[in-house]
């Protein structure tokens, strides 16, 4: 086959090229036993939507059945559990592992005891897995629960029509009762003042500079894991690159003089940001300090650290900031997961995170 020239992905071993049609077109290329191999993925908006990522992940399945001597097609008797830990096997490299596990618990807790046949993936119609779904709902569980595992579903036959083990993906039609996921935190504007001056203000440097990044939306993973080498002073920006986020893309947002102000006293200029003043290495809890902040800045309210990112979320919906402004502060690659804070662009990231602050500090 003719390729087109083609051109890196950030997927690593996949590229994509402009075919006649002017369609990107997905091209895997690898090596086993000294030997290149290339295959075409998909198209962009293809009946899969392909993606780069989805790409990656039909890829590294097809190295490893060649490496391992078997058929890169498999039968389309495949059944629904074979699927999901092919899928599972091939996301891990790009998923966080807490998203992992989610899946797996999710998959063991609410799938597969209902399994009960080989059936093959193909066979299994909307009306199972709708059974599966209104047994989540009639235990209590959350909608979002449901609607997750629904979402998980879809992905595993994604993948599994991807491979031609399938043709139709039935969680397309998987009815959800509608639910409110809106996020509400129970602080007063005084209330958000104060802590804002808390965090601020607060003297320990290394402290101080990592709860400065998550008033500006970062999620706190993201903070931990920052080095100096994605730290561009010249430039006035720092990158959150995709495999320390939860978008799985590569972020750039700018440094506010808050930020650059926070660097400055940060205790060293190689590796980490934000190492442990003790270990050196990455930090794992940070619940301490929080506490030391919320009871500094008189908060009684139960309050989680992730509610940091929730209430920089309420404070642009409830003062007329919009969701693509939302969306680029706190790194959300649709306006869909904005959408839950009302009833990626760099400069318009920091533009509403600036007025934020100063909503904070008047």
């Amino acid at each position: 086959m003719a390729y087109g020239k083609l051109v890196r992905t950030q997927y690593e071993g996949v590229y994509s090229y402009r075919d006649h049609l002017d369609r990107k077109v997905f091209v895997a290329r690898f090596m086993i036993e000294g030997v290149q191999r290339k295959k075409t993925i998909g198209y962009e908006g293809d009946r899969f939507n392909m993606t780069a990522k989805k790409a990656f992940v039909i890829k590294e399945e097809l190295k490893r059945r060649i490496s391992e001597g078997e058929s890169p097609t498999m039968s389309k008797s495949n059944t629904f559990s074979v699927a999901f830990e092919l899928y599972l096997e091939n996301v891990t490299p790009i998923e966080s592992k807490k998203t992992v596990e989610s899946k797996v618990y999710n998959y063991k807790k609410h799938i597969e005891p209902y399994l009960t046949t080989n059936a093959p993936i193909a066979t299994i119609d909307t009306a199972f897995w709708q059974q599966i779904i209104n047994r989540i709902l009639r235990a209590n569980l959350a909608p979002s629960t449901a609607d997750k595992i629904k979402n998980m579903i879809k992905k595993v036959y994604d993948y599994a029509i991807s491979r031609q083990w399938a043709i139709k993906n039935p969680a397309t039609e998987i009815k959800l009762p509608k639910y409110d996921d809106s996020v509400e935190i129970d602080l007063t504007l005084e209330e958000s003042k104060r802590l804002f001056r808390t965090i601020v203000n607060y003297l320990q440097p290394l402290t101080r500079g990592i709860f400065i990044f998550l008033l500006h939306g970062r999620r706190l993973n993201e903070v931990l894991s920052l080095t100096w080498d994605m730290i561009d002073v010249i430039k006035g920006v720092y990158y959150v690159p995709a495999p320390i986020n939860k978008a799985r893309k590569n972020m750039t947002y700018s440094l506010t003089p808050l930020l650059l102000e926070a660097l400055k006293l940060s205790p060293t200029q190689a590796g980490l940001v934000f190492p442990s003043p003790v270990t050196g290495v990455k930090l794992v809890n940070t619940r301490r300090s929080w506490k030391n902040i919320l009871a500094k800045a008189e908060i009684e309210k139960p309050l989680r650290l992730h509610d940091l990112r929730h209430l920089i979320g309420n404070l642009a919906a409830n003062n007329g900031m919009s969701e693509v402004v939302l969306a680029a502060i706190l790194g959300h690659t649709t306006t869909r997961i904005t959408k839950r804070y009302y009833r990626v662009q760099t400069d318009i990231a920091a533009q509403g995170i600036d007025k934020i602050h100063k909503l904070l500090t008047n």
